[in-house]
């Protein structure tokens, strides 16, 4: 009774104005309360239908070109299988330096040098699971006396087909003026093995 005695005492233009102030207040609670959650809904919707949609279109691609990713697919899988067979397989990270050092005294043993050392290098993980770690090795070859020898050497080194080795720090030394000088070589050589045992 007090609001409409207090309603009634209001000049028109106050009461005009206290109206359009409440309709203007119910017109902005109606559009936070059921206005706004519903365009939020249709935005959502609209979006869900444009993501789906594109999945879809994706879909439909992939079946359509089944045929090439399934080829791409087998090209990969075969040069993984190429890469995962020319890394090596061991028990130790020991087991792995000592395979490293065996092969590099093969291959210089092929092209005619003689290893006179031989050092176990640095070793780091590169990767938990599988476990892979980086090996390295030094190397020390003397008294070598044609240049051929250690250019056949490096090149078995770096282009040997059936497993990866990097040669890096590579130091060669020669005495004499033509290409039957003696040569000494000092050179760090690393491979990438996996271990099964940590």
């Amino acid at each position: 009774m007090k609001i409409a005695q207090s309603f009634n005492n209001l000049k028109k233009r106050e009461k005009v104005l206290l109206i359009l102030t409440l309709v203007i207040c119910c017109i902005l609670l109606v559009s936070k309360l059921i206005i706004s959650p519903i365009t939020s809904s249709l935005n959502n919707v609209t979006n869900n239908y444009e993501s789906k949609r594109l999945l879809l279109s994706k879909y439909d691609d992939f079946v359509s070109n089944e045929e090439w990713y399934n080829e791409k697919l087998n090209v990969l899988e075969k040069e993984f299988n190429l890469l995962q067979g020319k890394i090596l397989h061991f028990e130790t990270e020991e087991l792995a330096s000592a395979k490293l050092q065996e092969l590099a005294k093969k291959i210089a043993k092929r092209n005619g040098l003689a290893v006179s050392k031989t050092i176990a290098g640095k070793k780091r993980v590169i990767k938990e699971d599988p476990f892979l770690i980086f090996i390295s090795a030094n190397l020390e070859i003397n008294d070598v006396k044609h240049m051929k020898k250690v250019k056949q050497f490096l090149y078995d080194l770096e282009f040997n087909k059936e497993k990866f080795f990097f040669v890096w720090d590579l130091k060669i030394k020669g005495i004499g003026i033509d290409d039957s000088r003696a040569i000494s070589i000092s050179a760090a050589l690393a491979l990438i093995a996996s271990i099964s045992k940590k």
